[in-house]
């Protein structure tokens, strides 16, 4: 058996440093879910999805129904999905998104008349939407997301 012993030098605070970060990583996590916020944002102001592709744009019906919420696909007359991102850090682990009723719709695309919208004036079962709506993905993380965030880990550890 080989025995190492670090006495001087960077080793040992930077070891203590590391092994203090691996204890508690909640900083590091932390650090992440800003990072995810931010690049999910950039996402809205571009108009492309986490591999780079275009998000589909708004459709006629919807533009002729909501005239003031702008040519921007995801951006509506409240701007609320795209003001609502935020993270949440677990013990070990870290996750974003947003808590907007209809995200998961816009992040994964909906065929018409598949969901349940609860009872329409009749007091039938309503379903929606009313047409099909891609998916625009807005959640992920893109090859340069993956290195920003290798990085970031890197810092702390260093």
């Amino acid at each position: 058996m080989l025995t190492l012993k670090f006495d001087q030098g960077e080793i040992p605070s930077a070891l203590a440093q590391v092994l203090g970060v691996l204890e508690k990583p909640r900083p590091l996590l932390q650090a992440i879910g800003e990072y995810g916020i931010d690049s999910t944002m950039q996402r809205f102001r571009t108009g492309k999805a986490p591999d780079g592709s275009a998000w589909a744009p708004k459709s006629p019906t919807t533009l002729a129904r909501h005239p003031r919420g702008g040519r921007k696909p995801l951006i509506g007359e409240s701007r609320a999905l795209s003001t609502t991102i935020a993270y949440q850090v677990g013990d070990k682990s870290v996750a974003w998104g947003s808590n907007q009723v209809y995200a998961g719709v816009q992040q994964g695309g909906a065929r018409a008349g598949s969901l349940w919208s609860g009872k329409d004036r009749r007091g039938r079962n309503a379903k929606a939407p009313w047409g099909d709506i891609p998916a625009r993905p807005y959640l992920g993380l893109s090859a340069k997301d993956e290195r920003n965030i290798m990085e970031i880990v890197r810092d702390y550890l260093l």
